[in-house]
């Protein structure tokens, strides 16, 4: 069986809790079951969150990712078989109704991308517009630019990590890193992404595959490094996960394009050079994007923002310690309004690149 609810409660009272074929108000909640060997298997605990465009298609596209992944393990059902195909089913009938038509398709690549992308944990496919996102790396850097301001967050307390993000959003925010330096990161990432698909959440200090994973595992849609890690960077790009990872030179600029990235984090910035390197480096290198990050300011953010070369800005002073550890949740809404303001202020959005 496949299952589709609204996300949210209010809308599925309002429609008795249908399971016709409609299209839920806010979206969609799909998951599937199996009977097997006196019990059952379901994905209710790892669903698709998505907003289809159209209502039909769903079950003929879940019944085929269902008998491909079946067929892939050669007929032989065992609970493992059984969770892999009713998730691939769950995954390429949320893809189906992207878009129009009986005809619509979604090709092999997107389903592994997919696969790859949501391993493990709830697939939020949820676009700020109302209509479902494709999670490719080029999507994610396309809504990190349109944010332009990446507030860098670190977390101590997992229990805090809700009721800030929360606080964030009300700010203005995106977009936001989730440094992953401490024992509390993990559980904060996976707990707001849970909680608030519509932000768009990457992890920080990521500084090698297993972090990357767990990162991926917990919910982050982007991986942030201090530095140029190639095992990282491979990882990532192979999973059309974006990665933008650290470099301070021109030497690390040039390794990062031989890896196929035309966008990188510039670290720390302020203490190479801010503003100024970055103009030195874009005669060489027309072609390279930046998020600067470390030592940006609300008072140096225009200056920065004013570069073509500069996608986003990478900060924390809109996430103050203090104030994290005192639960000023209305300080920090009101430090990133200020800093959403100074960023609508400072310039409109450049053209962006496609980044790999």
């Amino acid at each position: 069986c496949t299952f589709k609810r609204a996300l949210s409660t209010a809308a599925d009272s309002e429609l008795g809790g249908t399971r016709v074929n409609v299209i839920k108000k806010g979206g969609n909640r799909r998951w599937s079951a199996v009977a097997f060997a006196n019990t059952t298997i379901s994905t209710e605990s790892l669903p698709v969150l998505h907003r289809p465009v159209q209502a039909l298609g769903g079950g003929d596209a879940w019944l085929a990712g269902f008998l491909s992944m079946s067929s892939a393990h050669d007929g032989i059902a065992d609970e493992s078989c059984l969770l892999a195909a009713c998730r691939r089913g769950d995954l390429l009938a949320a893809l189906k109704q992207e878009s129009h038509g009986d005809l619509s398709t979604v090709d092999e690549a997107q389903l592994l991308q997919a696969e790859a992308r949501w391993a493990g944990v709830p697939a939020a496919m949820l676009g700020e517009d109302g209509s479902s996102l494709a999670k490719t790396a080029d999507a994610m850097l396309q809504a990190v630019e349109a944010a332009r301001l990446v507030p860098v967050v670190t977390i101590d307390d997992e229990t805090t990590a809700v009721p800030l993000a929360r606080a964030l959003i009300a700010g203005g925010a995106q977009v936001i890193e989730i440094v992953f330096r401490t024992p509390a990161a993990e559980a904060a990432l996976a707990a707001v992404t849970a909680e608030m698909p519509q932000l768009l959440v990457g992890a920080g200090t990521v500084l090698s595959t297993e972090q990357a994973s767990r990162a991926v595992a917990a919910g982050a849609r982007f991986i942030v490094a201090p530095g140029l890690n190639p095992t990282v960077v491979s990882w990532c790009t192979k999973r059309q996960v974006l990665v933008l990872p650290g470099i301070a030179t021109p030497t690390e600029i040039e390794q990062a394009l031989g890896l196929g990235l035309t966008t990188v984090k510039f670290f720390p910035a302020e203490t190479l050079g801010g503003p100024s390197a970055l103009k030195s480096f874009a005669a060489p290198y027309g072609n390279v994007r930046f998020m600067p990050t470390g030592g940006v300011t609300a008072a140096k953010l225009a200056s920065y923002l004013a570069l073509p070369s500069v996608v986003a800005c990478g900060g924390s002073w809109m996430v103050p310690k203090d104030a994290i550890d005192a639960h000023d949740w209305k300080r920090i809404e009101m430090l990133m309004r200020e800093a959403a303001a100074a960023v609508d202020a400072a310039r409109p959005p450049h053209s962006l690149q496609a980044s790999r």
